[in-house]
């Protein structure tokens, strides 16, 4: 049960987490990067395979879905603070 809890974890959180590590890549390009949007999808799912990857790392499921977790929560607020104009 182990593997398949680090597998589920890097596929279901790890998408999550690529995806606002993109978009946070493209929100700091101008015109939020509309221009290499294309090449920044398609880097999208080398990150995902290594944050599955990763994910096997961890020595528990629970470990890799709390630590995945916490990321996915960071990058949410990132891209809320962003998002309202908050400046750190």
């Amino acid at each position: 049960m182990s593997i398949m809890g680090k597998a589920l974890a890097g596929s279901v959180l790890g998408f999550i987490l690529c995806a606002q590590v993109v978009a946070l890549g493209l929100w700091h390009l101008p015109a939020h990067g509309q221009a290499v949007l294309v090449p920044a999808l398609i880097l999208f799912f080398p990150g995902w395979i290594a944050v599955i990857a990763a994910s096997f790392m961890c020595s528990s499921a629970r470990r890799a879905w709390l630590l995945l977790g916490m990321l996915d929560l960071i990058g949410m607020a990132a891209l809320g603070w962003l998002h309202h104009g908050v400046t750190i």
